[in-house]
């Protein structure tokens, strides 16, 4: 089933319960409440679908229609969250992602090299920075057509 992405914003002094902050954050929004309970103000703008804004049961206004679909499947609160690296916490993201056909890893690289490869049709998927060392690690990938 697919469904529309909205932008909305819930009403000033939302005070969520436990069960409605975690529906919020399955959503992909983060939920941060003020010491009264209520929804911090960054908060209160969110993207999700109206069957999950409905679902979570806050009253709400629609801000704006982003025009996208996904999969509520795919995406919605009976799902996990999306995949983490977890060497460099960084969230692993979809269809750009999906278009990458080789991968390298190179360790401690510097500028010119890293230029070089650039240069070279490569692009930078990670950026991994090591405590011990001087100069990062980088994931590179590329299309190959």
């Amino acid at each position: 089933m697919q469904s529309e992405l909205l932008k909305i914003e819930f009403e000033w002094g939302s005070k969520p319960t436990p069960e409605q902050v975690e529906k919020i954050i399955l959503t992909g929004n983060p939920c941060k409440l003020e010491d009264d309970g209520s929804m911090n103000w960054s908060s209160r703008d969110c993207s999700m679908t109206l069957d999950e804004a409905l679902d979570i049961g806050l009253e709400f206004k629609v801000k704006q229609r982003l025009g996208v679909q996904r999969l509520i499947e795919d995406f919605g609160i009976s799902n996990a969250p999306a995949p983490v690296n977890e060497r460099c916490h960084v969230i692993v993201s979809g269809s750009h992602l999906m278009s990458i056909r080789e991968v390298k890893a190179m360790e401690n690289l510097c500028t010119d090299i890293l230029q070089s490869e650039l240069n070279a049709g490569w692009c930078i998927l990670a950026i991994c920075v090591q405590p011990d060392t001087r100069r990062p690690d980088y994931i590179l990938g590329r299309r190959i057509i």
